[in-house]
């Protein structure tokens, strides 16, 4: 072979190293979004307490209301819902479950090594333990939902 005449070079893509991080993306994938809606889940509750009031405002004084003014919604959510903290916390729950997931793969993934298991059991508790940290979130987080005081200070605020 001369100096100018090329290599040809390959990737090689083995499974046991490809399949436990394509996995990771996947339930990463998967628990940002229920990060993400989460927070719309929340949205969607403050617009429905304003637009329940509006409509029974309108059956008393007579004017209809199909949707909410904008004006209203965000008058009532910079001093009950403030969206600037509901998208800073919604971020830093995304990062705590990045770096959660992100530890339980570098760990997967040495003791996979070390113990020399398979690719299928290390996939496997890539997608496990992905599940059960999206399961604990959202039975966290669906306890943030406006109850009590929190509904109260919407209605008063409408």
């Amino acid at each position: 072979m001369t100096f100018f005449q090329k290599k040809k070079k390959s990737v090689v893509l083995n499974a046991d190293i490809v399949s436990p991080h394509v996995v990771f993306s996947g339930v990463v994938a998967t628990n940002i979004y229920l990060c993400h809606a989460n927070f719309q889940n929340r949205c969607k509750e403050v617009k429905g307490f304003i637009l329940h009031y509006l409509q029974r405002e309108s059956q008393n004084t007579g004017i209809d209301h199909d949707t909410i003014p904008t004006k209203l919604f965000w008058f009532v959510c910079d001093r009950v819902f403030p969206t600037e903290n509901e998208i800073c916390l919604m971020f830093r729950n995304m990062a705590l479950i990045v770096t959660f997931l992100f530890i339980v793969l570098s760990s997967i993934i040495f003791f996979g090594d070390t113990f020399n298991i398979s690719a299928v059991v290390s996939t496997i508790a890539v997608f496990a333990t992905g599940t059960i940290s999206g399961w604990v979130f959202n039975r966290l987080t669906k306890e943030n939902n406006f109850k009590g005081w929190g509904k109260i200070q919407i209605k008063r605020e409408i």
